[in-house]
């Protein structure tokens, strides 16, 4: 990602797509709620990382690490 969004960043907006979703709801069904908020470009929103052999999308991992962070 070019801007690096900390999970720290993503808690409060993530909070908000969470309660936009009835008050639960799983990380993929928020990311595009979550991306919106913070106003995250498309090629942002697209970029993927490789660790360990395996390719994944960045943001998304990130929005999945901020939620265990919460422990939501």
């Amino acid at each position: 990602m070019k801007k690096k969004i900390s999970q720290s960043q993503l808690i409060l907006p993530l909070l908000d797509a969470i309660e936009e979703r009835g008050g639960a709801a799983k990380a993929r069904d928020v990311y595009d709620l979550v991306a919106e908020k913070i106003n995250l470009a498309a090629e942002e929103r697209a970029a993927r990382i490789t660790i360990s052999g395996h390719s994944y999308n960045a943001f998304e991992r990130e929005v999945r690490w901020a939620q265990q962070r919460a422990k939501l």
